[in-house]
């Protein structure tokens, strides 16, 4: 069987993600910016490097046929400046926020979908912020924090539109809670300091990647949304059909670019 492909290898909930994986028998492909850091992975797992803010990168990788693919880092980079390199669309560009949360793991779902099989899970990390954040269009104009929030709705409405076009996989957007993730120990302060605090209640991501992974892999039909490993109910603004399907074309066409 192919293996599972999962981003951000170097993130605590990718990491547990893997070993369970490995214990169900399953091989796994990494992605990380940088494989050196990826040293937590179980023996066996192949790390393949690329930078999902870089759409050459993600051009130039060379990818197996996999079995399914999870995108397991709901920030990949801290959004330090509104202009990332690589994302010009025309005149304009996007938010850092926008290129690794949504444009850079989308374009390699893209680059996947001729090949997955027939029930392959594509599982992409949310949250709860969604239900707070409506996307106003397609255009991904926000940044920063707002661009943060507006993400995590672009991928649910992305996943229902995929849901949709493809009903031969299985497309899953989730928020897994708080899972201690280390992130906050890289902000600045007060954001540090504000992150210290809520990591204080967050779980082990050794703790939800068991309940997790049977989630992503079966026992659900296509465009669900998990909460905390419960199915639920994604907010009403995501239902919009003709808005999903223009976050759609919107990453197509970031896709052909």
């Amino acid at each position: 069987m192919p293996p599972f492909l999962l981003t951000a290898a170097t993130s605590p909930l990718a990491v547990a993600t893997a070993h369970h994986l490995v214990r169900l028998g399953h091989d796994v492909v990494a992605l990380a910016r940088n494989p050196a850091r990826a040293t937590e992975l179980p023996p066996g797992v192949e790390v393949l490097e690329v930078d999902l803010s870089d759409p050459a990168a993600i051009d130039r990788l060379s990818l197996p046929e996999v079995a399914g693919v999870m995108h397991l880092a709901g920030i990949l980079r801290a959004s330090a400046h509104p202009v990332p390199h690589g994302w010009a669309d025309g005149p304009d560009h996007v938010d850092l926020t926008w290129a690794t949360n949504v444009l850079g793991p989308l374009r390699l779902v893209h680059r996947l979908l001729p090949t997955l099989p027939d029930g392959a899970p594509v599982a992409l990390i949310s949250g709860s912020t969604h239900r707070r954040a409506p996307l106003p269009d397609a255009r991904f104009a926000s940044t920063g924090f707002r661009a943060g929030l507006q993400a995590t709705t672009a991928k649910v409405m992305w996943a229902r539109a995929l849901a949709r076009r493809r009903p031969d996989l299985v497309a899953t957007t989730f928020c897994p809670g708080r899972v201690e993730s280390g992130l906050h120990r890289g902000l600045p302060w007060p954001l540090s300091w504000l992150g210290a605090l809520a990591a204080l209640s967050a779980r082990d991501a050794t703790e939800v990647a068991p309940v997790l992974v049977p989630l992503l892999l079966h026992g659900h039909t296509s465009g669900t949304y998990l909460e905390a490993g419960v199915r639920s109910a994604p907010a009403p603004h995501t239902s919009d059909e003709a808005l999903q399907d223009a976050v759609w074309d919107r990453v197509a066409s970031w896709a052909k670019a």
